[in-house]
């Protein structure tokens, strides 16, 4: 087995300290009622520009953008490094979703 080499920045990265539980919460505050969302939760719900957005594109949700989708893949190209010509919009079976 060949030896595990880390990204250095991840050792950057600051550890994830969790937030206090709806039990610390209550004490501290002395409230009875805590609700607690996660990090990621939002109490407002979704966009409403992101909910168009999805029932808009729905319809086509069950197809895969072919392979020569030469706009996507000219619009990814630059985040991602490699050359236009050598960044597909999907995988072959049994590939790596981008070039080494």
């Amino acid at each position: 087995m060949s030896q595990l080499h880390l990204n250095p920045n991840l050792l950057k990265v600051p550890l994830y300290i969790a937030g206090k539980s709806i039990e610390e919460v209550q004490e501290e505050l002395d409230l009875d009622e805590v609700t607690k969302l996660g990090s990621n939760e939002n109490p407002l719900g979704p966009s409403p520009l992101a909910v168009k957005a999805a029932q808009e594109l729905l319809g086509e949700a069950h197809r895969y953008p072919g392979y020569w989708e030469t706009a996507l893949r000219r619009k990814l190209a630059p985040t991602i490094d490699p050359a236009p010509a050598r960044t597909p919009a999907r995988p072959a079976p049994g590939r790596r979703a981008w070039p080494a």
